[in-house]
């Protein structure tokens, strides 16, 4: 399980981890039969490699972040057709028994377009209920069972648009703090070796020297 609020140990931007670790890569293979001698292998290297491209594929903040704008446009769609929808509702409640009737104020429908997207469902639940319970009186002047059936799945439809964006949101914080793991995991390994690197040409290789330093 990823744990919550990762903070990431370098400053340098995720791309830029990704040409040093490829860097890194190419640095350590050619200078195996020196870096040997610290305890790094062949097969370390193919490691350090493999989870290089890990990162370098995992999906940016941005995709999740358009994946989520586009849940919550699509939300806003429905959310507007859904009160479109329940006016046509209210004002067969209107014409039938008046304004100020039992019936229409029954529905409670006061104040819609400041609801929150829960009190909005229960006022479409509402409707729903209150046009199936007078339907035989209301589909004398028009309602239909399709028009129900319609409006229905519409609720249904803006209910799991409601879920949908609630998961892209999780799931954007989710992978954000999973992708700060994975270049936690691939700095500590890039630190790591840059620090043999050094360790073994401080003295006697300038140039290899300065192809093991992370900030240059």
């Amino acid at each position: 399980m990823i744990a919550t609020n990762v903070r990431r140990k370098y400053s340098i931007h995720d791309s830029k981890l990704s040409m040093i670790a490829i860097h890194l890569c190419d640095s350590l293979t050619r200078d195996y039969d020196d870096v040997k001698n610290f305890g790094v292998t062949l097969n370390n290297i193919s490691e350090l490699a493999a989870l290089k491209d890990i990162f370098a594929n995992f999906k940016t903040d941005k995709i999740y972040l358009s994946e989520c704008m586009s849940a919550t446009e699509h939300k806003k769609l429905l959310n507007k057709e859904l009160k479109e929808s329940i006016r046509k509702f209210i004002l067969r409640f209107h014409v039938k028994w008046g304004v100020n009737s039992f019936e229409a104020k029954s529905l409670e429908s006061k104040g819609m377009n400041n609801m929150t997207d829960n009190n909005l469902i229960a006022l479409a639940y509402r409707i729903l209920e209150k046009s199936i319970f007078y339907f035989d009186e209301l589909s004398i002047d028009g309602l239909t069972q399709d028009t129900i059936n319609d409006f229905s799945n519409l609720l249904i439809s803006f209910e799991n648009a409601i879920d949908d964006q609630k998961n892209n949101i999780n799931l954007r914080e989710i992978k954000a703090q999973e992708r700060i793991v994975l270049g936690n995991q691939l700095y500590d390994l890039v630190a790591k070796y840059c620090e043999i690197g050094k360790i073994t040409y401080a003295m006697s290789n300038p140039a290899k020297y300065k192809d093991y330093l992370i900030y240059k």
